[in-house]
């Protein structure tokens, strides 16, 4: 058996939190004049309906721009309802297109809600075999029809946002239209990672910094912050055996929650100019934004040192807004992992400890 243990220090004039979670996911009201919008998990498209009779597709929406079609209201209950839109059309599955439809009629079999932690997914109740769940047909992507699948597929996953009080994983952001980074040998974007509408925002959209023995990844989030890191000796199995044990494993995430309510979901409280970059020559990464009305410049740096053997963040408001924000740390799903938090006298500690299995 392998013993890790972790220290990190925060010292950081903030708030400490425990584990974090996502964001809390909304349940729908029955029976009642309360409509929501229908987001897909992984595309970050909304369910729309065109004409009658013609098939539901993926489109954008803005909490602001949201059109009667993109509205759903819930009739019945859980396991069986309508689902109908603020335009009057039912959500019918249609067997000889089968494709999903907006209809003025409802459907003769309903529809129930299953899951429910971190996503929902709508199940048809007239199916007979197991592809009963709505679903992104063919893949994501602006336009897509809906037909049915399996339970569990990611292109079913969605959820509920409540126009009228958002909880949604990320602020609206406005990208900056141009940047010209202090060095070329630089990659830069114009909005959050988690933004990006991708399955694995990790994998295509973040951005590393390492040390050779500590790594980090950085999604740039305004509304919650992710920095992933890991350490090169955590690792399971042998290193001469990459099967299913020989392996490195996240160890976790710090997760930086902005709780100052400068910025928020509408056009008034908008994060404007926003961009974030790596550095390749420096080797220091960053973020970038201002608050809408242009009064306050939100600025990071993160950098991973090997002298110090230390991976630090540098956040900075100018202007008229301080900084208020709430830390917390998760650690990786599959490392068998405690955390604790230790306060001393002018800080905290955050400690992860657990064990991994080893061969010899």
């Amino acid at each position: 058996m392998k013993r890790i243990v972790l220290f990190l220090s925060i010292i950081m004039g903030c708030q400490l939190a425990g584990v974090h979670t996502l964001f809390a996911l909304t349940a729908p009201a029955y029976n009642q004049e309360k409509f929501y919008l229908i987001q897909f998990s992984n595309s970050k498209l909304y369910l729309t309906a065109g004409s009658n009779n013609a098939n539901l597709t993926t489109q954008q929406a803005t909490l602001e721009s949201a059109t009667d079609r993109q509205l759903w209201k819930f009739v019945g209950t859980q396991s069986g309802f309508q689902l109908v839109n603020k335009a009057g059309q039912y959500v019918v599955y249609s067997t000889s297109a089968s494709r999903l439809q907006g209809q003025a009629s409802a459907d003769a079999s309903g529809w129930a809600l299953t899951d429910g932690t971190t996503y929902w997914q709508l199940k048809w109740n007239g199916a007979s075999g197991s592809r009963a769940y709505m679903n992104q047909w063919g893949g994501t992507g602006v336009g897509q029809s809906l037909g049915l699948w399996s339970s569990g597929d990611t292109n079913n996953q969605f959820v509920l946002i409540d126009p009228e009080d958002p909880d949604l994983p990320e602020f609206r952001t406005s990208g900056i239209s141009s940047f010209v980074p202090e060095h070329p040998l630089t990659l830069w974007y114009n909005q959050p990672a988690t933004s990006t509408g991708v399955a694995n925002p990790w994998m295509e959209y973040s951005l590393p910094i390492g040390n050779g023995r500590l790594g980090a990844s950085l999604f740039g989030g305004i509304k919650r912050d992710e920095i992933q890191f890991n350490e090169k000796t955590l690792w399971t199995g042998s290193p001469t055996d990459l099967g299913n044990y020989g392996q490195y494993k996240n160890f976790g995430s710090v997760f930086i929650e902005d709780l100052s309510g400068t910025i928020g979901h509408t056009k008034e409280t908008e994060a404007k100019d926003y961009y974030r970059y790596l550095d390749i020559q420096n080797a220091t990464a960053g973020v970038h934004y201002t608050t809408a009305d242009g009064q306050t410049t939100y600025d990071r740096t993160y950098l991973s040192s090997f002298p110090d053997q230390v991976i630090a963040v540098r956040y900075r408001a100018t202007g008229r807004e301080r900084l208020t924000l709430r830390v917390s740390m998760s650690p990786g799903e599959d490392i068998n992992a405690n955390y604790a938090v230790q306060p001393n006298s002018d800080d905290y500690d955050l400690r992860i400890t657990g064990s991994l299995t080893t061969l010899k």
